[in-house]
């Protein structure tokens, strides 16, 4: 008779109680294989159902195991797994990329935990990787557990793009703009002090007063020396004897794009390739930051103007005293309104990141050291960007910013003229006027560029007009080449706080007489009108 008692005891108790038992009751080597069957069995249970790919390899590479999402992701069956190698189921590069892990793992006995990448669906995706050694009676496996960090790494990625915009990849852009709005305020304000100083030079003073004023003057002048300091320094303006070697220059920047383009490898897949017509290219004019930086905006423009891919081509050449480089992409182009604007200050076609002034801090370098830049479209699609370096000769090339001699160049001052003054800044309107008029000149005034031009239909008759650069709704510029057309023997002066900025082959000073950096004595402007 079947004792109830004890077989509900039985039935109450663990069910591990019930395996020890029976693995009690066998023979020790039963046990054994028992227990690795227990190990195994859990095993699979938990490798199949796991989140991550999970696989395991012999030391020849060969699939012996792949979990069901393994088998999801890659879109492979099981059968199409085991005995393969990755040779056999990935592209080359993902392969070698394995391959290479897999050999570290076994030549190190070290577990190794890496990020690696693999194409899916036309996305790349990043796996977070741990492999490391399973030994057996006989043999040695590798086995491997990766999870997908894609979107952790899309982050990262952003976040380090906001830093480098931020941080690494604009110190000359954001250098350039602090310096040209400082420099064109703090320029704006001592112009307006030196000429309410010359207002001085008429009265009557005691010599306390005389020496206050001259001090005042010099301490004007002083001032306006650190803003040109600082200015000189954005724009990194050296003697030309200084020569860059462009072939190593542009592969050396071709290699960093490359290197940051790979590793991560980005969705979009840039390719870069490089001509260069004779061999080693001579040495160019040119600082080698100032040129560095030109390559590298051209090179980062064009991988921006690439977002689904393709090839960055850069050719270099010799035509005679000259080198000439292109820099062309297979992206969007440029509309003829971009191209017009291309290379003035703060125009930018990015609607959130850059400053607008990458090209046009290019287009002032290529300019100061007797190059030139230009842009186009393609007939195939994409841009193309053409520099123009003049090689170094043993003649060293200078270029220094205009001065004026006090007395004009034959010793006497011009006789007296009509003058138009055009200033959006108040305070130097008013007080170019009363110093001028204080020096005997008529003088009428404009506070912006289309007033002036009015001024100059309804009255041409002046002799000279001194306009400001920085002006809103018309610039300096635009209105000195109205005035060509509207009033060509008008003579034309443009006074600026960034005279510094503007180099000599800037092809704007066609149109006008000088450029004149405030602060401006009247003495500078007297010679200035005095020049024939």
């Amino acid at each position: 008779m079947i004792d109830k008692t004890r077989l509900k005891e039985i039935a109450q108790r663990p069910w591990k109680w019930v395996i020890a038992r029976v693995r009690h009751a066998l023979p020790e080597a039963s046990r054994d294989a028992l227990q690795q069957a227990e190990n195994e069995e859990k095993f699979t249970a938990f490798a199949l159902n796991s989140p991550g790919l999970v696989w395991i390899k012999d030391d020849q590479g060969r699939y012996k195991f792949v979990n069901r999402m393994a088998e999801t992701v890659h879109h492979r069956p099981l059968e199409q797994w085991i005995g393969k190698r990755d040779d056999d189921i990935f592209p080359p590069d993902t392969a070698e990329q394995f391959r290479r892990n897999d050999r570290q793992v076994l030549s190190s006995g070290q577990s190794l935990f890496s990020t690696e990448w693999i194409l899916l669906d036309g996305r790349i995706h990043h796996m977070m990787t741990s492999r490391f050694l399973i030994r057996e009676t006989g043999r040695t496996l590798i086995g491997g557990i990766a999870i997908d960090i894609s979107d952790g790494v899309s982050s990262v990625r952003e976040l380090a793009s906001v830093r480098h915009h931020m941080f690494v990849d604009e110190p000359t852009k954001s250098i350039v703009e602090l310096s040209s709005i400082i420099g064109h305020d703090l320029n704006n304000t001592l112009n307006a002090v030196m000429l309410r100083m010359s207002l001085f030079a008429s009265a009557t003073m005691d010599a306390e007063q005389e020496a206050n004023v001259a001090r005042i003057e010099s301490l004007v002048e002083r001032a306006a020396a650190s803003v040109r300091r600082l200015q000189e320094f954005a724009n990194a303006q050296r003697p030309f004897s200084e020569s860059t070697e462009l072939d190593v220059m542009l592969r050396q920047e071709l290699r960093a794009l490359d290197a940051a383009n790979n590793f991560p490898p980005l969705p979009a897949k840039i390719r870069t390739a490089i001509t260069i017509a004779s061999g080693n290219l001579p040495k160019v004019r040119g600082n080698a930051g100032e040129v560095r930086y030109v390559i590298a905006t051209l090179l980062r423009n064009a991988q921006e103007a690439m977002p689904d891919g393709g090839t960055i081509m850069v050719d270099a050449r010799v035509v005679r005293d000259r080198v000439v480089v292109t820099i062309a992409d297979e992206g969007t182009g440029l509309s003829e309104d971009h191209l017009s604007h291309l290379f003035d200050p703060f125009y930018t076609t990015k609607a959130t990141l850059g400053s607008g002034l990458g090209l046009a801090g290019s287009f002032g370098i290529m300019s100061r050291l007797g190059g030139t830049i230009a842009a186009a479209n393609r007939p195939e699609g994409g841009a193309i960007f053409t520099l123009d370096f003049p090689i170094v000769t043993d003649v060293q090339v200078s270029i220094e910013t205009e001065h004026f001699s006090e007395d004009g160049l034959d010793g006497s001052l011009s006789p007296k003229q009509r003058i138009l003054v055009i200033d959006d800044d108040g305070d130097n309107l008013e007080a170019m006027k009363e110093a001028l008029e204080g020096r005997g000149y008529e003088v009428e005034t404009a506070p912006d560029g289309k007033r002036g031009l009015e001024l100059l239909r309804v009255s041409p008759h002046f002799d000279s007009v001194i306009c400001d650069v920085g002006m809103p709704i018309m610039n300096g510029w635009d209105v000195a080449q109205e005035i060509t057309r509207v009033a060509p023997n008008t003579r034309v002066y443009m006074l600026t706080g960034w005279a510094n900025e503007i180099p000599q082959s800037d092809p704007r000073r066609a149109g006008v007489e000088a450029v004149i950096a405030k602060p401006v004595s009247l003495e500078q402007i007297d010679a200035a009108i005095a020049r024939k």
